[in-house]
């Protein structure tokens, strides 16, 4: 997998993996340590990726209801009670 600028998890492997081949020459505590922030943020964008994925294309129905509110409110009375009553 090549790095690219437009891919974010695929840089961040290929860092990882370029500290990693470097290991036998800089050690496991230098390793670790460089690879501490990476592999954090690697996480972090592979979990966001997939909560993305997994809401992807999910509806959902819903209902809205409107009332005239200032029509019910400005009405007489007794056009009220008449309606009730009928």
């Amino acid at each position: 997998m090549s790095a690219t600028p437009n891919d974010p998890i695929a840089s961040l492997e290929a860092a990882i993996a370029a500290l990693e081949a470097q290991r036998p020459l800089l050690g496991d505590a230098t390793i670790e340590l460089a690879t501490a922030p990476l592999r954090q943020q690697l996480a972090a964008l592979l979990e966001k990726t997939r909560v993305s994925s997994s809401l992807a294309g999910e509806r959902k129905f819903v209902t809205v209801m409107f009332a005239d509110m200032l029509a019910l409110r400005h009405s007489p009375k007794k056009s009220t009670q008449s309606r009730c009553a009928a």
